[in-house]
């Protein structure tokens, strides 16, 4: 207890040193309590930089100190002290706490180049006009504020009460949209992530070790799912603009604009077709894409995507509500049953009616063997134009692959090939039937240069290259001069000489009988017959969409399921692959409304140039011919090492190890096993 009079010395002053007014306290002239928010006015100057400062200068001027800096006045230390006004004695308590925890606060940080010098030269001015006592400035960070990936700032003097407002250093999307408009960078990040394998945890954690605080995984996955929607709108007009050049391709070839020949595959999210414990089909997600043959380009002009997974279904069914996906809850992204089997036909199906809409009729699909999506095209397109059919047309190359694996599975006789052991005979039956597959696609690859793709000459020289062939693997080469089209007959250079399969086996005569040679002409007949040449008229192949398939693994990996975004994850890598990667990144965030710096426009254009010259040499005939070269050394090479170590094993059916056999010899019985 004080005596009755007394008052202690610091009465008044603890309450301001703790952010509060001490009861009967008075506040000085032209000063703000401490619970009042000082409102920013803004000039009425048209530049939008002279508004910014007038608001920054606003804000201080309600901070200012009116009289002299301490430093400057002729009073003593002590009685400057005495004389502190409340935004003085505010500073030491309220900022030094935070600036502990900025020092403790490390790492990177992403900031935009123009908006950190706007700001750096904002503080510097207003600092310069306002504070003119403050003799020895030092500018510190008072508070930062994280927005996604971006950055919001606080400056502050540590000489005196100079403090800045909350600076944006990025610069954001203008929306029409209600609330705060999007950061650029988080935008373009989001957009981003769409055409990598990883998703919002690993981008996370690759920002963590590059010890830049990563932003919330919530913020994350919604401004993704926005993004998405706007990505999948980009692609539909997209693939609208290529039907339009196929039309104009059409047009100047005096054909119909409106029919065009399409190359339909579909792929999976899984490596097999069945597994041992999931119920049906192994996979889960689905897609089939629509290639037109029309252009060299070969663009995706329409796709579908079949989906049975829904993450906020299979939450509440955990949950015990009683929910059926698809469509049983509100944002549901599955469109197919858990339990409903994936079907290439309803995915063709989907592709002929998206096409049927746009005044597009397919007249030839090409699909693989057990594709049913010309089917579900040919279905759907009936649908509108009753009187239209889909003609359904072969792969050739994987009409190569069921020639194959009809040779591997052939019952040729035992002397067909010369083989000691019967796995010796069963790698020579495997380079043969390479062999039948590759000199059958070159034949009819030959025959097609030669005849311009015209089908009805083709099947005139058939009949006598079949024969040609046939007599040339049973050793009689009397007809391939004339009738053989890889075969020149020739002593020195002929098939024998010339295939890499035969070549790197050393199989140079073929032991057949008359049911070897009636099974070897079926085989061949399989791509050298008029009616297999009808169903492949075209020459057509479903290679460009494998391709596009393995680009799309990096947008959807099979070993990582989006269900969610797996719509717009399809959509980016087909806008990708119609458009080169450069430029579908410079379209994205064209679409999107982020502004690209002139050194990542360029960058991206070196993209472009690195995909197109990438393209170009791959079709080089002499990088062609090395391939080739190099596919016959790689197999050379395998099967001499293989016959070396044949000759280093000395492993014999029921020989004992050489360590047992000595303590047999030693003991006079055989040890007992170990114990298990």
């Amino acid at each position: 207890m004080f005596p009755k009079g007394s008052r202690p010395f610091n009465k008044g002053l603890i309450g301001l040193q703790r952010g509060r007014v001490a009861p009967g306290y008075k506040y000085q002239h032209n000063r703000t309590p401490w619970n009042k928010v000082p409102v920013l006015q803004l000039s009425t100057s048209p530049d939008p930089e002279e508004n910014h400062i007038s608001a920054v200068e606003t804000n201080v001027e309600q901070n200012a100190i009116l009289d002299e800096s301490p430093c400057t006045s002729s009073t003593s230390p002590a009685d400057n002290d005495s004389k502190k006004t409340r935004s003085q004695l505010l500073v030491p308590s309220a900022d030094l706490k935070t600036e502990k925890e900025w020092c403790s606060i490390s790492g990177m940080r992403f900031v935009d180049h123009e908006e950190m010098m706007k700001m750096l030269n904002t503080v510097i001015t207003i600092h310069t006009k306002k504070f003119r006592h403050c003799k020895n400035p030092e500018i510190l960070a008072h508070k930062q504020e994280k927005w996604g990936v971006c950055w919001k700032y606080t400056l502050r003097c540590k000489n005196c009460t100079y403090m800045s407002p909350v600076m944006k250093l990025y610069k954001e999307i203008v929306t029409t949209k209600p609330g705060t408009n999007p950061g650029a960078p988080n935008v373009a990040v989001a957009a981003a992530i769409q055409d990598c394998p990883i998703g919002s945890t690993k981008l996370q954690e690759l920002l963590a070790r590059m010890n830049c605080p990563p932003p919330s995984r919530t913020s994350m996955h919604r401004m993704t799912h926005n993004v998405g929607k706007d990505l999948v709108q980009l692609n539909t007009r997209d693939m609208a603009e290529k039907l339009e050049i196929v039309k104009a391709k059409n047009q100047e070839r005096g054909l119909a604009e409106n029919e065009i020949n399409v190359t339909v595959d579909g792929r999976y999210n899984s490596q097999t077709i069945t597994s041992r414990k999931k119920p049906g089909l192994n996979a889960t997600q689905g897609f089939a894409l629509a290639m037109e043959t029309t252009t060299e380009n070969k663009y995706i002009v329409a796709s579908f995507a079949q989906n049975q997974m829904c993450w906020k279904g299979a939450w509440l069914r955990g949950k015990g509500f009683k929910v059926e996906c698809p469509n049983g809850h509100e944002d549901c992204t599955a469109n197919l049953h858990r339990a409903a089997p994936l079907s290439e036909y309803e995915m063709g199906k989907e592709i002929g009616t998206q096409l049927a809409l746009q005044d597009i009729l397919v007249k030839n699909a090409t699909t693989d063997g057990d594709g049913r999506a010309a089917k579900g095209i040919d279905d759907a397109t009936r649908a509108l134009h009753p009187m239209w059919k889909v003609e359904r047309l072969a792969d050739y190359v994987h009409l190569g692959q069921s020639q194959f694996r009809a040779s591997l599975r052939a019952k040729f006789s035992e002397s067909m090939f010369y083989g000691r052991t019967k796995e010796i005979r069963k790698e020579m039956k495997k380079a043969f039937s390479q062999d039948v597959k590759c000199r059958s696609s070159m034949i009819i690859g030959q025959l097609m240069e030669k005849h311009n793709k015209v089908t009805e000459d083709v099947c005139k020289d058939l009949p006598k290259v079949l024969e040609a062939t046939l007599r040339c693997y049973d050793g009689d080469c009397s007809m391939c001069k004339q009738y053989s089209v890889v075969c020149t007959g020739d002593e020195g250079y002929n098939w024998w000489t010339r295939s890499k399969y035969l070549g790197c086996y050393n199989i140079t005569v073929l032991q057949m009988d008359q049911k070897d040679k009636l099974l070897l002409q079926e085989i061949l007949k399989m791509k050298l017959s008029e009616q297999a040449l009808n169903s492949m008229k075209l020459y057509d192949t479903t290679n460009k969409n494998e391709g596009v398939h393995r680009a799309i693994s990096v947008n959807l990996p099979k070993n990582v399921i989006h269900s969610r975004g797996m719509q717009a994850r399809l959509a980016s890598g087909i806008h990708r692959n119609n458009n080169k990667p450069g430029t579908s990144a410079k379209m994205k965030c064209e679409h999107l409304g982020v502004n690209l710096s002139e050194s990542s426009l360029q960058f991206l254009s070196k993209m472009d140039s690195d995909y197109t010259y990438k393209q170009e040499y791959e079709k080089k005939p002499e990088v062609k011919r090395r391939r080739l070269i190099q596919s016959g050394e790689k197999i050379l090479e395998h099967r001499e090492a293989k016959q070396s170590r044949k000759k280093c094993d000395v492993y014999r059916k029921g020989q004992l190890d050489p360590v047992p056999a000595l303590l047999i010899n030693k003991l006079g019985k055989r040890p007992l096993p170990p114990a298990l």
